[in-house]
C-alpha cells in the first residue's frame, strides 16, 4: 500500500477498491461525486452520498464512511470520482485529521489545523494513461453540502419553508446573483460594488463568467501608510466585489508578499471589514519585496485543485515597488502561461526621490518566450485614484483577451 503526501499521486493496481475516511475529531458526511471531462456530474444520480448511497449500476457504494469502488463499472466518459466530507457541526479544522485508506491500493493523512472552511476536498481517483490513479488534495471548500453540490453540477434547491400550499419545483438560479441581492439591507456598500463589477463585466461579454479571484498584497514596509489610511482595506472590498461577481465561492483568496511569500485566508462577506487589521496582526511589514516567491506559491496551490486547468484564476497582484528577485520572477510569470492563470499587476505609487518606478513590471507585461501573454499591467498613484467603475474596467483590460488565447493554446477548455 502506498502512503502519499497532500499533492502527490500514485498508481491503483487493483480493479475493486475500498476506500475508508475515518477523523481525529468530531463527525463527518462523506460523499463521492463521479465526474466526466468537464469536472460535472452527468446528473443527480452521480452524487453517492448518505441519501443515496449508490449509483445505478453498482459501480460506487458507501455504507457509513466506506466507499466500495468497482472500477471495472465505471462508465467511459468518467474521468474522475472525488471524495469529499462536510463536518456536521463547526468547521474542517474540528475534524482535526483526516484518514483516507484504501487497504492494498493508498493511505493518506492530513491535518486539518487552521482550516475555516465547511467542507473539504479530500483527494480523487482519476484516470490517466489508461491507467486509474489516486491523487491527494486536501483541499478546503467554502459552504457545506449544497455549494459543495452545486460546484460538481449538482443543482440543489434551498429547502422551501413549511406550507400546505403545493410547491413549485426550483427553477435554477445564478446563485452569485442570489447571493448580491441577499445583502441588499445588511451591505449595501459591498452590494454597490458588485454592481459596479457586473456592469464592467457584462461591457466586455463575462457576465456571468466564472473564475477564481485571488488578491496579492505588497507588506513591505514602504506600504505603512497605505495600510493605516485605509486604502488597503478598501482595495480589498472591491475585490471582494469582483469576486462576488466571478467566484461561485463568492470570496477571494489572498496571499502576501515582502521579504518573505505568506497565505493570508479567505477573504469574504463575514471576513472582509476586519481581514487587513487581522492580517497585520500576525504579519509584520517587512524590509524587501520579492514577488518571485509568491507567484510560484500560488502556481503550486492552485494547480492541486480539481478543477484547475477548467476554472481559470484571476490574480490581482499589488504593490508599490518594483521586485529584488527578478530572474526567479520572470521565469514564474514564463512557465505560467501554459497554466489557466491570469495575472493582473497594479502599481500603486512608483514615484519620489527613492522609487524606481515600475520599469521592471513595464517588462514583465511585454515578457518574451510566453506560451501565450498572460499578464496585465497598469499604475495609479493610489489604489483609491480610479472610481469604482474605472478601475473594474481597468481590471477587465487584458483578461478577456487572454481567456481566448487561453483556450485556442489549449490551456483552458
Amino acid at each position: 500500500m502506498q502512503r502519499v503526501t497532500k499533492g502527490a499521486n500514485t498508481i491503483v493496481p487493483a480493479t475493486i477498491i475500498q476506500p475508508s475516511v475515518l477523523f481525529a475529531g468530531g463527525s463527518a458526511d462523506v460523499s463521492a461525486y463521479i465526474l466526466d471531462g468537464t469536472g460535472k456530474v452527468r446528473g443527480d444520480e452521480d452524487m453517492i452520498f448518505f441519501n443515496q448511497p449508490a449509483t445505478g449500476d453498482g459501480s460506487v457504494s458507501l455504507s457509513g464512511a466506506n466507499f466500495t469502488i468497482d472500477l471495472s463499472k465505471i462508465a467511459a466518459d468518467i474521468e474522475r470520482i472525488a471524495i469529499c466530507a462536510v463536518p456536521e457541526q463547526g468547521t474542517v479544522a474540528d475534524l482535526k485529521r483526516i484518514d483516507l485508506e484504501a487497504p492494498g491500493v493508498v493511505a493518506f493523512s492530513q491535518d486539518t489545523a487552521g482550516m475555516s472552511e465547511a467542507a473539504i476536498i479530500i483527494g480523487e481517483f482519476y484516470r490517466r494513461g489508461g491507467n486509474w490513479k489516486f491523487r491527494a488534495i486536501a483541499q478546503g471548500f467554502n459552504g457545506g453540502l449544497a455549494p459543495l453540490s452545486r460546484h460538481f453540477g449538482i443543482d440543489v434547491a434551498d429547502e422551501p419553508a413549511a406550507s400546505a400550499a403545493p410547491v413549485p419545483a426550483p427553477s435554477k438560479v445564478d446563485l452569485r446573483k442570489q447571493r448580491i441581492v441577499s445583502l441588499e439591507k445588511r451591505d449595501p456598500k459591498l452590494v454597490s460594488l458588485a454592481k459596479a463589477a457586473a456592469v464592467s463585466l457584462e461591457k466586455k461579454s463575462l457576465s456571468g463568467a466564472t473564475a477564481k479571484v485571488v488578491l496579492v498584497l505588497d507588506i513591505s514596509g514602504s506600504m505603512y501608510d497605505r495600510y493605516q489610511s485605509g486604502e488597503v482595506d478598501r482595495l480589498v472590498q472591491r475585490v471582494l466585489a469582483l469576486g462576488l461577481n466571478m467566484d461561485d465561492d463568492g470570496s477571494i483568496e489572498v496571499y502576501a508578499f515582502g521579504t518573505g511569500a505568506y497565505r493570508i485566508g479567505t477573504a469574504d462577506i463575514d471576513t472582509y471589514q476586519d481581514f487587513v487589521p487581522n492580517m497585520l496582526r500576525t504579519h509584520d511589514l517587512e524590509g524587501s519585496t520579492h514577488y518571485g516567491a509568491t507567484i510560484k506559491m500560488i502556481r503550486q496551490d492552485f494547480a492541486s485543485q480539481p478543477d484547475f486547468g477548467r476554472v481559470p484564476v484571476y490574480v490581482m497582484f499589488v504593490t508599490d515597488g518594483d521586485t529584488m528577485d527578478r530572474s526567479l520572477t520572470e521565469k514564474q510569470i514564463r512557465e505560467a502561461s501554459a497554466q489557466g492563470i491570469f495575472w493582473q499587476f497594479m502599481g500603486i505609487g512608483g514615484s519620489g526621490l527613492f522609487s524606481s518606478g515600475f520599469k521592471f513590471l513595464e517588462k514583465l507585461d511585454d515578457l518574451k518566450g510566453r506560451k501565450v501573454d498572460n499578464c496585465d499591467f497598469f499604475s495609479v498613484p493610489s489604489a483609491d485614484s480610479y472610481t469604482d467603475a474605472e478601475l473594474y474596467d481597468k481590471l477587465m483590460s487584458e483578461y478577456p483577451g487572454w481567456l481566448k488565447a487561453a483556450a485556442a493554446a489549449g490551456i483552458l477548455p
